[in-house]
Parts: structure tokens; C-alpha cells; sequence
């Protein structure tokens, strides 16, 4: 690098960047920095969609499992009862796709779930029941309580706590 470059570069950085294309970069760093509710639900919607069939290969419930293995399932029913076991349910359907998230999605898609943790968890979580009863899975009286809570409470744990271990050295 010669001087002559150095004074031209000087010469070059004072004039204006063309309005369009500053319009452009703003618009895009303001998208990056607040991405919309609709972008960022999406994205979580995908991921928990995703995470959730890879669940359901493993839960012998809807005969989509490729273990067939319910012992596991019936330790926790018998062991702990019915309630417990639909709040594991719930937690493991719904926490291992917050999880997912929490490592997937950016530091400002999560802080805008954060914000508003109970909607995204709540929409989630009823998506995913609805989904279920698509599936055909019968309705047990009372217990749905149980299974939503244990989802909704996965996931409004989960993903504050995978932010901050994702980004704490940010």
C-alpha cells in the first residue's frame, strides 16, 4: 500500500454513500436486530415440528415408535402415576424442541420469544396438542391439563436457559 492509495482512499470515504443502498443496509440491520413475531414463530414452529416427529419415532404411543419399547413409559405411569406421566410427556414432546431452539435460532429471535414467553409457549403448545388429536390420540379426561402444563412449563424454562447458555459469552 503506497501512500498515493491511502490519500485516494481518503479522498473516495468523503463522499456520500448513495440513499438507496444505506436504505437497503439499515433495513436489513433493522430486521436482524428486530425480526418480526411472525418470522420468529414461524422458525420456532418449524424447529418444534421437526423435533416433534423425531419424538414421536421413539414414543410407542402412536405406533410410530422404532423401538416398540414401553417400558419406560410404563415405569413412569405406574412408578409416579398418571399425572406425572403426562407432565414428563409434555415436558419431553415440547422441551427437547425448546432446547433445539434455544440452539438453533438467533441471540435476537430468542430474546423476542423471551419477551413474550407465554404466548409463543402457549401457541406452541396448543399447536402440538391439536396436532396430537389429529394423530388420534385420545383425549383422557382431566389429564390434558397435566400434559400442558408440563409442555408450556418445558418450554418457558428451557429456552431463557438455553439463550443465556448459548450466548453468555457473547
Amino acid at each position: 500500500m503506497s501512500k498515493n492509495d491511502f490519500s485516494r482512499f481518503i479522498k473516495e470515504s468523503s463522499k456520500s454513500t448513495p440513499q438507496h443502498l444505506s436504505d437497503s443496509v439499515l433495513l436489513h440491520i433493522k430486521s436482524e436486530l428486530e425480526p418480526q413475531h411472525k418470522t420468529v414463530f414461524l422458525k420456532l414452529f418449524s424447529i418444534q415440528a421437526f423435533v416433534g416427529v423425531l419424538t414421536l419415532v421413539f414414543c410407542p404411543q402412536f405406533e410410530l415408535s422404532l423401538t416398540n419399547n414401553y417400558e419406560l413409559f410404563h415405569y413412569f405411569h405406574y412408578n409416579f402415576g398418571e399425572q406425572i406421566c403426562m407432565i414428563l410427556c409434555g415436558c419431553i414432546f415440547l422441551g427437547s424442541g425448546a432446547l433445539a431452539a434455544s440452539m438453533l435460532m438467533n441471540k435476537f429471535e430468542l430474546k423476542k420469544i423471551v419477551e413474550s414467553q407465554v404466548l409463543y409457549s402457549f401457541s406452541i403448545a396448543s399447536i402440538a396438542l391439536a396436532c396430537l388429536f389429529f394423530l388420534g390420540t385420545p383425549a383422557y379426561d382431566g389429564l390434558l391439563t397435566y400434559w400442558l402444563l408440563g409442555a408450556v412449563g418445558s418450554h418457558i424454562f428451557i429456552l431463557p436457559t438455553g439463550k443465556y447458555l448459548a450466548f453468555r459469552n457473547a
